[in-house]
Parts: structure tokens; sequence; C-alpha cells
């Protein structure tokens, strides 16, 4: 196993060769065992602990195997357990035991282990053995999808947004990204966030990994409380974040975290990682919003059980946001009503604080909803006249307010502003008076975005520039 490993290039196929050797060496070590008078099982088992986990040579054993072995293989070895079972022995075995004292002698077995079943005569109970884990699982599995959820909101504490940070109170990011091609985005939008005079910012970035070939997840820090970071197990993702770090001498802690597991499950270790930090969140979409089905089932995990604030950026083409100390970075904000646009244009007002930084906010008024007043639209006038007493200060910042009549307006209106941003920041959702949803909503491709993410990310918008997706904790 070991001579496959270090025969294979880096990221690199197994050969197809080696996948049918390993598969007839599996077939013998069952035979094998078999005839020795172990299990069928045995054999092969003692084999898969030789496997080193991971790529090259586990993931590419789970890719060209997983179909048949738990669509084949697995149901036959269930389906052969059960018909060895004789559910009669439990009321009337050889031994003549009623079926408590059956059930008695089970529970003494598994204490006592191996040497139980070599002291005591068949009683019955492996058909009991069976009962019972059929019928532990049925009760446990229930119970803890109802009494435990680590993730659920009666674990956040306070109003864990952007909105609502204090002045000089550290703005805690979690970016979390499976691949490079974001990192240069997410470094640079993390660049214009600390601006001198704004938030301090701490970054804790997660490197997601899919579970492939290991037979458990794992999450790894890779700095320890001194600081100290292991170079051996970085990769080059988690380097330039902490190359990052170093560029800004110390004042934008780094703290590098990978996560290895499946993706249905990957989504706790964002959302339990952003809890225990009492951080904000940013994952990366995809790039084109083109992630695969499997990524971007966990979008929707996060939105639903993050504590957090949560944004979700989208690059569109191959170029990534300008660096703000190189060049100027123009930022555009899409702003309605409702909290996720205030979240949205909160975090903007932060960017806004760099010198190199140049925002545009667009806010969306409806001529029919002009002379309305409401407590929720008053919340969205306090936060836009904040940043209007900031705007008085910093000439890159420009307010510009927008009359719609109907929603094709205001399509038209979202497509012209195609090309003018590096950055377009706007919320997941626009509020109750927003009538874009009227007959959008079945057209949307990535629901996960809202209806304007969606708009933004889609196909009818050309050029290259980076949507950011903003949902604020929902107890805000």
């Amino acid at each position: 196993m070991r001579w496959v490993v270090q025969r294979t290039p880096k990221s690199g196929p197994v050969a197809g060769g080696t996948m049918v050797a390993v598969m007839v060496v599996v077939s013998i070590a069952g035979i094998a065992s078999d005839i020795g008078g172990a299990t069928f099982i045995f054999g092969p088992l003692l084999l898969g602990l030789a496997v080193p986990n991971g790529p090259p040579l586990g993931a590419a054993i789970v890719e060209q195997t997983d179909t048949v072995v738990s669509e084949v293989l697995m149901p036959l070895v269930y389906l052969s357990c059960g018909l060895v079972v004789e559910f009669s022995e439990v009321n009337d075995g050889p031994t003549q035991l009623p079926v408590v004292r059956s059930t008695l002698w089970t529970i003494v077995i598994l204490v006592i282990g191996i040497l139980a079943k070599l002291v005591l005569p068949n009683m019955g109970v492996y058909s009991v053995w069976l009962l019972a884990s059929i019928g532990v699982t049925a009760l446990i599995v229930p119970l803890l999808k109802t009494y435990y959820d680590p993730l659920g909101a009666n674990y956040s504490v306070g109003q864990r947004t952007i909105q609502h940070l204090k002045p000089n109170m550290e703005l805690r990011v979690v970016a979390c990204v499976q691949d490079e091609s974001p990192v240069p985005s997410i470094i640079h939008l993390l660049e214009a966030s600390c601006a001198d005079g704004g938030n301090p910012l701490c970054v804790y970035v997660l490197h997601l990994v899919e579970q492939v070939g290991r037979a458990s997840s794992s999450f790894i820090a890779h700095k320890n409380k001194k600081g100290f970071i292991n170079p051996i197990q970085m990769d080059r993702l988690l380097n330039a974040f902490i190359n990052f770090e170093q560029s800004k001498n110390g004042q934008v802690p780094v703290q590098p975290f990978t996560a290895i597991a499946p993706h249905r499950t990957m989504h706790r270790d964002i959302c339990s990682l952003a809890l225990e930090e009492n951080a904000a969140f940013m994952r990366d979409a995809g790039e084109h919003g083109e992630a695969d089905r499997p990524n971007r089932t966990i979008i929707p995990n996060v939105l639903s059980q993050a504590s957090c604030t949560v944004g979700i950026l989208n690059l569109k083409g191959e170029t990534a946001l300008p660096y703000p100390t190189d060049s100027k970075q123009y930022i555009g904000v899409l702003f309605w009503e409702g909290p996720d646009d205030r979240e949205a244009l909160s975090y903007a007002a932060c960017l806004a604080r760099h010198p190199s930084v140049h925002l545009t906010v667009t806010r969306f008024v409806w001529a029919m909803d002009q002379n309305t007043h409401t407590k929720e639209k008053s919340w969205d006038d306090e936060v836009v006249e904040e940043l209007k007493h900031e705007k008085a200060l910093n000439e890159n910042v420009v307010i510009r307010e927008v009359v719609s009549k109907d929603k094709e307006k205001t399509i038209a209106q979202i497509k012209s502003i195609d090309n003018q941003y590096d950055l377009i920041i706007v919320g997941r959702s626009q509020g109750s008076n927003c009538v874009l949803d009227e007959g959008l909503v079945e057209w949307s491709e990535f629901p996960e975005l809202g209806l304007v993410g969606d708009m933004l990310c889609s196909s009818d918008f050309d050029g290259s520039f980076a949507v950011l997706v903003v949902q604020q904790h929902p107890k805000a």
C-alpha cells in the first residue's frame, strides 16, 4: 500500500491495474480467512487497516467501489444476517430458556465479551442480540433528533450581527473555502475590512475537505494557544492566509483549521466554529455559481442553523477582487429594506472606511410606499442616516435613491449596473414590500442566494465581478 502511494503523483489518479490488484487481494484475503476458521470478513478487515487514509489510494478505492459496496454487497450482508436469525429460539431455544432469562444472559455476554461466549452454551443469543440492536437503534435515533441539538437557537447568545457591532469591538470572521480559486478575493475583501479606525479584525480560516477514503471525520486546529504552527500539516490554501497575517504584522490574527467530513455534515463544523468563536461567517459559493450539487447542499444547512450573520461570496468571471492597497475597489450595494439589507449595508459601511474603497449605495423605494412609515422602515432609515453621517466625512461614499413603480423597471435598473463594480453586496431577502418575488421564485436557479443574488449571478449578467449575499442572524 505504501509502495503504491509513493509512486502515485500528487493529485494524480491511481493506475487501473493497481485497483484490479487490490480487489484481487481483497478476494484472496476473504477466502483465506474463511478457510482458516474465521469469517470471510476478517481478512478484508485486516487488509483495510493497511490502507492509508485519504488520497490517493484510500480515496480512489472509495470512489471506484462505493457504488458496488453500498448498493450490492452491503444489502447482501444484511440479508445474510437476517436469513440465519431464528426468532423461535428466543422463546423455545435448545436450553428451553424463556425470553426474559435469554435476554438477561445476552446482557451478561455483552458485558463479559469473548469469555462468556467460550463458557456458556448457545441460547439463541444471536437472535436476541439482533432484536436488541434494532430496538436500541429505533429508540436512540428519534431521541437524539429531539433532544440533542448543539446548533439550536437556544445556544445562541446576544445579537451576533455586524449592524449591532459596537465601536472598537473585534469583528470575527469564519472564512470557509474548499479550493484555492476564491482565496485571493477573500483575502482582498478581508484587507478592505480592516481599515484604520475601523473595528479590529480576527479571521478563522476553515478549509473544508470532503471525507473520502477515511474511517471518521476530523477537525484539525493548526495553531496552538502559543501561536505555534506545524508546517507539515499546512497546505497552500491555509498558508496564503498565514502570509496575509504576516503582511499585517500580526494586527489581523489568523487561526487556521481543517475540517474533513462528508458533505452532509460539513455545516456542523462551520456552525460550531462560528458559535464557539462568536464570529460572523463567509463562504464561497463556487465560481460562476456553478458549484456542484453536493457543495451547494452545505449552504442551505448553514443558512438555517448558523448562530450569526452569513455571507456567501460568489465570483463571476476569472478576475479576482482587486487588492485595495494596490488599486481602487469599487463596491455597490443594492438596498431595499429588511434585516438582510440592513446587515449588507452595515458591512459595506465597514468596507467604506478603507481609503481605496469607493462605495455606491442604490436605495430602491417603491412609489406606492414613499409616504408609508412603519417600524421596519424606520430601522432602515436609521442605518441609511448613519451612513450619510459617515458620507459627510468620506467623499468616496455615494448614496442615491431610485423610485421603482413595477417589477420590470426594477429588473431593468438592476441590470443597468452591469460591470460598474468589482463587488456587489445585497441582502438575501428584501423585506415584505419588495415585489420582485412575484413570478420570479420559480425561475430561481440558486435559491440559497435569494432572488436578487440569484439574478446577479445568472448568465444574464456578463462581465467579471463578485457578489456577496448577506443574511442577518434571525435573532437580531
